[in-house]
């Protein structure tokens, strides 16, 4: 079932993309053949207004078509010629195309607003058998709030307040630890003897206590709809720039190609936050709403970003460029697109076999 919720989810994602494209073409009265979810061939179909709606079988995408006016030409239709997409404005093409991202973006700025920002608590994952957190009484689902009268952090990236935690335990000057714990609303302080082994138990590594620790998400709102709001953009302007950050480091060759998630990685990590919970689950899917929509603005032919890069090319230029040209250069951009994605998921599904 987390699978299947997963993959509807990430449907819904480009749904959103391809309606955003829909909807401004619409407003702009550009002329449509079909919008389609997924990719042919085609599972149901409805045509309404002209337009053919589709259900297609392989749903890894979504496409919006606009009316070619040759084939117009050529079959003496009596559209209005001058509302097909190429001889429109630049300015209402780059609104239609953005149209997509910008739809992306909205619905993750939504769900973020909706949930909150994230604060992230300590919390023990597994507690090793006979160690001094054993005797102690810890018990996995304990969160850890305080340790030797410092409280600790709940903003931050999750990874460094996993150190932090590790750190403040283990270069503890008092022995026993003195621990704070909170579960179903209820806290404690236990004191935990410092010097368990993890070289003796061979089941990973944690603080010299004997607990292995995890991170529990938890979401508040501050500052009503307006702190809401703002708080959201803020996630999304430093989400972004870290993945910007990312593809810098790929661009330049500072990160290896493996540590790229491909489509089977990403439902995967997705039916996860399903069975974590449902704030979290949201929340995983407005990160990759927003990833969606950075990775289209990419300047390569067939994204978004390459349509934009090719329309400011032709504002500079003051002419239209060579369509038969363009369309061969998007056709091989998209060919290298879905190449790339088909990579990524041999490469996963190969994983996952030897995993198992």
């Amino acid at each position: 079932m987390s699978i299947l919720l997963a993959i509807l989810a990430l449907m819904a994602l480009v749904v959103a993309h391809e309606l955003g494209h829909f909807l401004a073409a619409r407003a702009y009265r550009i002329h449509i053949t079909e919008f389609g979810i997924g990719i042919p061939p085609r599972l149901a179909q409805i045509t309404r207004g002209g337009i053919r709606y589709s259900l297609n079988l392989l749903p890894i995408g979504g496409f919006v078509n606009f009316a070619d006016p040759q084939e117009e030409q050529d079959g003496e239709g009596n559209r209005d010629p001058e509302r097909f997409f190429p001889r429109r404005p630049v300015r209402e093409r780059a609104v239609v195309l953005f149209a997509g991202v910008g739809a992306n973006f909205l619905l993750a700025i939504g769900l973020l607003s909706f949930l909150g920002t994230p604060f992230y608590q300590p919390m023990i994952t597994g507690v090793v058998k006979n160690s001094p957190a054993a005797a102690a009484g810890l018990l996995p689902g304990d969160r850890i709030t305080v340790i030797d009268g410092r409280k600790v952090a709940l903003s931050g990236d999750p990874q460094q307040i996993l150190t932090l935690v590790h750190n403040l335990i283990d270069r503890s000057r008092q022995n026993p630890v003195r621990l704070v714990v909170e579960k179903g609303g209820r806290s404690r302080e236990v004191s935990v003897l410092r010097g368990y082994d993890w070289n003796d138990a061979g089941l990973g590594s944690g603080p010299k206590i004997g607990v292995l620790l995890g991170i529990h998400t938890v979401f508040q709102h501050r500052g009503g709809l307006v702190g809401s709001v703002g708080a959201a953009l803020t996630q999304s302007y430093r989400f972004a720039g870290a993945v910007l950050g990312y593809i810098g480091k790929m661009v330049s060759g500072h990160s290896q190609f493996r540590q790229i998630g491909g489509p089977v990685q990403v439902v995967g990590v997705t039916a996860s936050a399903v069975r974590t919970g449902w704030q979290f689950f949201l929340y995983v899917v407005a990160l990759i709403s927003l990833n969606l929509g950075i990775m289209n603005l990419l300047p390569i032919p067939g994204l978004d970003g390459g349509q934009l890069l090719f329309l400011g090319a032709e504002a500079l230029r003051g002419a239209p460029l060579d369509q038969r040209r363009l369309g061969i250069i998007n056709t091989l951009g998209i060919l290298l697109v879905f190449g790339l994605v088909l990579l990524l998921t041999v490469r996963d599904i190969l994983q996952y076999l030897r995993a198992s």
